[in-house]
């Protein structure tokens, strides 16, 4: 399923998905557009999935980066997108919560910013970012350490080619992150 920016249309033109409601990604002073509309279908989403197999959600929310363009993080109007986000985590966390089968929420920024809202250089503050994990199944990252622990962005593709069951890419020069295997399946991931 995909909600959000329409971008990831014109990288995967043959998808095919179960779930579709994209926006429009370019108007930089529109910080609520594509989130408002992800927000419209999101529970509705992860509702319908939660029985599949194997789901993959993708909800690729604007607001911040189109707010850090616009206004610079320690803009008022960063602080409202961020407590919007930070619904947004704890209503799927509280979903996942009472659903019947295993879920997993990795939230992941592609970039930090600098103090002006840009992106795109090597300084530390627009490569670093986030990414934050959730799951429902008990005991799933009892080996990680929970405060410390970081990553590269290029580990995600290995990582993420395992949970959706498709081969690494050629060239990934990433290794997976085996700290979010589960113990029990660690071995076929090595």
């Amino acid at each position: 399923s995909l909600l959000g920016d329409d971008t990831w249309l014109a990288l995967y033109p043959n998808i095919k998905f179960k779930h579709l409601h994209v926006y429009s990604s370019f108007d930089v002073h529109d910080l609520d557009t594509v989130d408002n509309g992800i927000l419209q279908h999101l529970s509705n989403v992860i509702e319908d999935t939660q029985y599949d197999q194997l789901s993959f959600v993708i909800a690729h929310f604007l607001g911040v980066d189109h707010c850090g363009h616009r206004y610079g993080p320690s803009h008022i109007e960063m602080k409202r997108k961020l407590n919007q986000m930070d619904d947004v985590i704890r209503n799927i966390t509280i979903s996942f919560d009472k659903l019947n089968s295993s879920s997993l929420l990795m939230l992941i920024g592609d970039h930090g910013m600098t103090q002006q809202g840009d992106h795109g250089g090597d300084e530390l503050n627009e490569i670093e970012t986030a990414m934050f994990l959730y799951t429902n199944k008990e005991n799933y990252f009892n080996s990680l350490n929970k405060n410390d622990e970081t990553v590269s962005q290029i580990d995600l593709v290995p990582t993420l080619s395992w949970f959706l069951h498709t081969l690494i890419p050629y060239s990934s020069i990433g290794m997976m992150i085996i700290d979010l295997i589960p113990i029990e399946q660690r071995f076929l991931a090595m």
